[in-house]
């Protein structure tokens, strides 16, 4: 499944019916061997219609909050003895930027309780997640991990395995098994990739099969308003070749196939589950010429990051005929593409992606997204960060609607506050370095944000929301 413009470009392909979803960070908590957890204070929202505007404080003021006086007291509990994972040494010309890092994980549960022992979670998080990630399983260059998460909809156990060059050196495995308290997930992948801009083939094989309930959320109410048990199954194919392939740029050209079941029943209801099965075939083309600028300070401290300011577009079209499955013959066609830019004191990059399936009678269902997003870096210490995104849905598949809050979009908001078929939301923050690199362990900076944004139903009034710190 494409989420965003740029994974399409590098050779996956949505489904004729497959909405995609818009991007999300999803931030893995990393397990340290201090217990000074960061946490924030919010206030309640004050509300005003439709509308809300929540004051938060940044992270670096949470330790100043008077919980002594609420009756609040802070609960970290190592679970498990430290672990060494990883051990890396930098030596630079200077060697006042020589440095070692060792990265130290250990199985925590931290939360705060308050005067009525309730838990209090972080600002911004409504589960407890333990997880145990292995980046380097026995010295095989595998990644292993099993996780716990409890969150406010569900409990889940995952597990996951994944080795890129498995088989003869080139060929990837992934694995995948999610046990929630209301279903399961499973799934399986096979891949070679192209591995670099100058790789003349690649393929991918994807296997996934769902059972779950889906929790379908309006106007930002704690409950959900419907309730459904989804079965979907799908069965994925893709091979692409390079036309032409350089360390400047490629073209490449593929083929996908697709088989999919995605059917959906209330819950409660007493007639028999549906069952439905589609497939899809099409060609697709990626054309792209590379571009990347060496920058510090814009996704962490103390290293330097490579950003793609290249530009790459994707076409992209399924055959959806009748003998397929399908009510009505039909084309989806698929358009995504990324470009990028240098500015005098930072960059600047767009993504786009749009897709839809076409029938005699119309648009069946689609949907189009645009992200932009605009990094000024004045020095080296001070950073600042403008992104906006706006997404359109018609007819999405139940459960994918757009679902803001809980770290996605407006940061003041807990989790579906804003769900819809229509969404934007917008950013911009301002982030001061104090120290780059402590000790050659931590950096140690400053910010402030105000944020903007909400999702909504066609039809339905507009809901949007504000956070500042």
């Amino acid at each position: 499944r494409c989420a965003t413009a740029g994974s399409c470009a590098n050779g996956r392909h949505g489904s004729a019916r497959r909405r995609r979803r818009p991007p999300r960070t999803t931030p893995t908590s990393q397990a340290t061997s201090s217990s000074a957890t960061p946490w924030r204070c919010s206030a309640p929202p004050r509300r005003h219609g439709t509308r809300a505007i929540a004051p938060r404080w940044p992270d670096w003021w949470g330790p100043t909050c008077s919980w002594s006086a609420k009756g609040w007291h802070n609960r970290v509990e190592v679970l498990a003895d430290p672990t060494v994972r990883y051990v890396g040494i930098t030596n630079r010309e200077d060697d006042d930027e020589d440095r070692a890092v060792v990265r130290i994980d250990a199985k925590l549960r931290a939360y705060v309780i308050d005067s009525n022992g309730n838990k209090v979670m972080r600002t911004g998080e409504q589960d407890e997640t333990i997880g145990l990630v292995e980046n380097n399983l026995l010295g095989t260059a595998s990644n292993a991990a099993v996780r716990y998460r409890k969150d406010p909809d569900r409990s889940s156990v995952t597990l996951s395995f994944r080795r890129r060059r498995l088989f003869v050196g080139r060929i990837g495995l992934g694995l995948q098994y999610e046990n929630r308290s209301d279903g399961r997930l499973a799934g399986l992948s096979l891949e070679q990739p192209f591995f670099a801009t100058t790789s003349l083939r690649a393929f991918r094989f994807d296997a996934e099969d769902h059972d779950e309930r889906v929790l379908r959320f309006r106007d930002g109410l704690d409950l959900p308003r419907d309730t459904l048990t989804r079965r979907f199954t799908l069965v994925r194919g893709s091979a692409a070749w390079a036309v032409h392939a350089s360390s400047s740029g490629y073209l490449r050209m593929g083929l996908m196939a697709q088989l999919r079941r995605d059917d959906t029943l209330r819950v409660g209801s007493t007639g028999e589950f549906p069952r439905s099965v589609t497939s899809s075939l099409g060609p697709y083309l990626v054309w792209n010429r590379s571009r990347f600028l060496v920058t510090r300070g814009y996704a962490g401290f103390a290293r330097e990051e490579d950003v793609d300011l290249g530009t790459t577009v994707r076409v992209g079209l399924q055959l959806a005929p009748k003998p397929f499955g399908y009510e009505r013959n039909g084309v989806a066609p698929e358009m995504s593409g990324r470009v990028g830019a240098k500015l005098p004191a930072g960059f600047a990059y767009i993504d786009a992606l749009a897709n839809g399936l076409y029938t005699a009678a119309g648009l069946d269902s689609g949907s189009v997204q645009l992200a932009g997003t605009v990094v000024l870096q004045p020095s080296h210490r001070h950073v600042a960060v403008l992104h906006a995104e706006g997404g359109w849905l018609k007819d999405p598949v139940p459960g994918e609607e757009f679902d803001l809050g809980l770290g996605t979009g407006p940061r003041a908001f807990g989790s579906h506050s804003f769900t819809g078929d229509r969404s934007f939301f917008a950013t911009a923050e301002y982030r001061y370095t104090v120290v780059d690199d402590l000790a050659g362990l931590v950096g140690i900076g400053i910010a402030g944000f105000v944020d903007h944004g909400g999702a909504w139903y066609s039809g339905s009034p507009r809901r949007t929301g504000s956070s500042t710190p």
